[in-house]
């Protein structure tokens, strides 16, 4: 879910119909958008969303098209605006803090993107495949700093990132943002 201009709810069903519903203030139904498919205005498990104001222009809506491995924008009435990054590793999650946003890939590692949607930085890049996307891993297997299933992450208002891993035993990690020296 993400909250939008005027109240408004946005919500994500993409374990199911892959469809995009917009709500009112009051709870009511105004719209929905997607469905199941790669191409554009389409949806392979439509996951994190997030409120996109950066830029000049009105918000948007920046979805994680997660089997389709991309960052999509939407108008706030569900409009197809178009791709804002690719080939990344099943994004779930989106934090946006400034000009940069934060996904989170379930493919073991977080990925820093600019404004402009292309990688700035990767966090805790997981070097073991297997490793990816696994909720089995055992918690004596796990690196500190390094991600197997990263499903959720924010910003911190120092701009330190919380990351949740999607695994059996449940994990949170805190990455410290570093000043530039």
């Amino acid at each position: 879910m993400a909250a939008g201009p005027q109240g408004a709810l946005f919500v994500a069903c993409g374990y199911g119909s892959n469809l995009l519903h917009k709500f009112d203030a009051d709870g009511k139904w105004v719209k929905s958008f997607g469905g199941r498919g790669e191409g554009d205005g389409k949806f392979k498990t439509c996951h994190g969303l997030a409120l996109d104001s950066r830029g000049s222009g009105p918000p948007r809506l920046l979805v994680a098209d997660r089997e389709n491995r991309r960052l999509v924008h939407l108008t706030t009435d569900l409009e197809w605006v178009g791709v804002h990054a690719e080939e990344l590793r099943r994004p779930c999650a989106i934090s946006i803090r400034g000009e940069q946003s934060a996904v989170a890939e379930l493919e073991g590692r977080v990925t820093i993107l600019d404004g402009s949607g292309k990688p700035a930085a990767f966090l805790g890049d997981n070097p073991d495949r297997k490793q990816w996307a696994n909720f089995k891993v055992p918690a004596g297997q796990m690196q500190e700093g390094i991600f197997t299933a990263p499903h959720g992450l924010s910003y911190d208002r120092e701009g330190n990132h919380y990351v949740q891993d999607w695994n059996a035993t449940g994990r949170v990690t805190k990455l410290r943002r570093v000043s530039k020296q």
